[in-house]
């Protein structure tokens, strides 16, 4: 009885070394069901990695997101306010 030993990869990023891993791979003439069997990945995780290395991109583009509440700028003030004084309540900083 064989047991798989691979980790779920819902939602998350692949790195810069797997991704190489299933170009190299297909670049080897593997198919993309070979290659998802033996890496555990996904088979359409594959095929967009593929797909993506065929139109040109190294990696894929940043995920569209919501845009962070706070600026660098606005960041760095509060950082600074904060330094300034460690008792300010966040009703002051607000």
């Amino acid at each position: 009885m064989t047991t798989q030993l691979t980790k779920p990869f819902q939602r998350k990023e692949l790195s810069e070394f797997q991704r190489s891993e299933i170009i190299g791979a297909w670049k080897c003439d593997f198919s993309e069901r070979n290659i998802s069997d033996k890496l555990g990945y996904p088979k359409s995780t594959v095929h967009d990695v593929i797909v993506a290395y065929k139109n040109g991109f190294e990696t894929l583009p940043p995920r569209t997101g919501r845009p962070p509440i706070l600026t660098e700028r606005d960041s760095r003030h509060l950082i600074q306010t904060l330094n300034k004084n460690r008792r300010t309540n966040i009703n002051e900083l607000h």
